[in-house]
């Protein structure tokens, strides 16, 4: 009889392993999708507000804006990505007032489908440095003027 009962137990770890462990790795999966979604995401954050930011200084006495200097920025730093991943879509919009970048992708989720879709989106808008500085200097000297 206790051979019996040995054998019922071991068969019944068995199937419980059958239902577990499946379950687990599919949650252990996920995680690390999710994880390399939001590394992806806060990276590319990064590269778009740093691209808007130096096609903004250096668009101030360019023709074009600083479209081109944004551009190629951004192209810089997709190839400095540290991991491979699926391409991504960039746009740079850049006008007098406001230069704004959009960078959009997926990432390649381990199962091998495109899932986790993500926007990023950057604007910068542009100030002239010296009618800040009179201004303030404008205000300065009243304040002197009064007291």
């Amino acid at each position: 009889m206790k051979k019996l009962w040995d054998k019922k137990v071991q068969a019944s770890i068995t199937v419980e392993a059958v239902l577990v462990v499946p379950l687990v790795l599919m949650i252990l999966f996920l995680l690390i999708s999710l994880d390399f979604y939001i590394h992806e995401r806060a990276w590319y954050t990064c590269a778009a507000y740093e691209a808007a930011m130096l096609g903004e200084s250096k668009g101030r006495t360019l023709p074009d804006c600083g479209r081109e200097e944004t551009i190629l920025r951004l192209t810089e730093l997709e190839q400095a990505y540290p991991l491979p991943g699926q391409k991504i879509q960039m746009g740079v919009s850049a006008a007098k007032e406001e230069l704004q970048v959009e960078i959009s992708g997926s990432v390649l989720e381990i199962t091998g489908k495109a899932g986790l879709k993500y926007r990023v989106t950057a604007s910068v808008s542009r100030r002239n440095p010296t009618e800040i500085i009179r201004k303030i200097r404008n205000v300065k000297s009243l304040l002197r003027v009064e007291s």
